[in-house]
């Protein structure tokens, strides 16, 4: 067993899958399977920090952190302290300020830790953060609407009287986004195929016809939102297993939705889903063998805004499901035969019946979990989507 996904969870013959939690809980973002919304950090030289000066009463200089990353820190230092860097912008519009910080101490008077900037034609403003956090990185984040261009991005802390108010501190990772949520930090661009990382790794994921959330992670609108993988052949298995997580946001509606697709490129043995149904959003598995559809429907309706684990299991003849790692039912199938693959369309069908809600798991085996697997990744998800 290995820890990719979560941990505890199956990755023995495991295809194709991702996940947009982070896998890794370092300071690596290559090793992460959700690096973030594709965004560009636009600050020069974010990760040393390069070119930033001094404010007002400075600061005690440059040190690594334990990200690898340059920071400044400030040591007992007269209220007005910090470092302030002139910026840029590309274009007018709403973006996203943020660096990351950690309180050692301060007096009463201070202000604490604060992003600041000043210009863009809406004068000073500023965000600042928890100070009773003392020693604990967290990020401050604010979100303005800039009119012109020129900028002075200022982190600082500020306030009180001068001589007598005072503040210890540390900051790193300052990033500048144009758009109005924060996205973990790089250093440049994340593209769309860099966003969302193939568990396998052999696998582009493209997110860029799929909404993102208020925390930057992928969401589906139920109106055009999708994911779409091609060329995925998983050979002539005689089993094969998919695996989801996925929640229905608002009111369940009449509409049939598909949390996945798969097609051949041939016309037999052709398609394997999961759908929510229009019969009152029950969700059931379809296979097709190019003569005969084969249903697995379950009694349980979808529960809107509720997270719900899923794992189907095709072994030769016989498709099994699993709802939360308890079997909900079985029947009798077609073999499957995928050594044509085609399109892997997650979140919709050929251009119609788009899933509304998320879809943070899928992964493929080629390969039958056992009972005693799906319940091991059920444990694995339980705590993080509080099923």
């Amino acid at each position: 067993m290995a820890t990719i996904g979560g941990p505890n969870t199956e990755k023995d013959n495991l295809v194709f899958g991702y996940d947009t939690g982070y896998g890794v809980a370092d300071s690596d973002t290559s090793t992460r399977l959700y690096p973030g919304k594709p965004t560009t950090n636009i600050i020069p030289d974010a990760y040393t920090m390069s070119g930033w000066g001094s404010y007002s009463s400075g600061n005690d200089g440059t040190f690594i952190t334990e990200f690898g990353t340059t920071g400044y820190k400030v040591r007992n230092k007269n209220s007005w302290n910090g470092i302030t860097k002139s910026i840029t912008l590309p274009s007018t519009g709403t973006y996203t300020i943020s660096a990351w910080f950690r309180i050692w101490a301060k007096s009463s008077g201070n202000n604490g830790i604060n992003v600041y900037t000043n210009g863009g034609g809406i004068g000073d403003t500023a965000q600042g953060g928890d100070d009773t956090r003392i020693g604990e990185w967290q990020r401050i984040s604010m979100t303005r609407t800039y009119t012109t261009t020129s900028i002075t991005f200022f982190i600082i802390s500020w306030g009180g009287t001068s001589g007598t108010d005072w503040s210890s501190w540390d900051v790193t990772m300052p990033q500048i986004e144009k758009q109005s949520t924060q996205s973990p930090f790089l250093i440049g661009t994340r593209s769309s195929t860099q966003s969302l990382i193939d568990l396998k790794r052999t696998t582009d994921i493209d997110v860029s016809n799929v909404s993102f959330n208020s925390t930057g992670h992928p969401t589906f609108d139920g109106t055009d939102d999708h994911f779409t993988t091609s060329g995925l052949s998983i050979g002539t298995p005689s089993s094969v297993s998919f695996e989801t997580v996925i929640k229905f946001d608002g009111t369940l509606d009449s509409n049939d939705r598909k949390v996945f697709h798969w097609d051949k490129t041939s016309t037999t043995n052709g398609v394997a889903q999961i759908r929510k149904g229009t019969n009152n959003g029950r969700l059931m598995y379809q296979h097709y063998n190019g003569t005969a559809w084969y249903t697995l429907s379950v009694d349980d309706v979808v529960t809107s805004d509720t997270y719900i684990h899923i794992l189907v299991v095709h072994s030769n003849t016989t498709a099994t499901m699993y709802k939360n790692g308890v079997q909900v039912g079985t029947t009798s199938v077609s073999n499957l035969e995928y050594t044509n693959a085609g399109e892997i369309l997650i979140g919709y069908r050929a251009n119609s019946e788009y899933w509304k809600g998320d879809i943070p798991i899928f992964k493929v085996y080629n390969s039958a979990l056992s009972a005693e697997e799906v319940k091991q990744n059920y444990n694995a998800y339980k705590n993080r989507f509080d099923i």
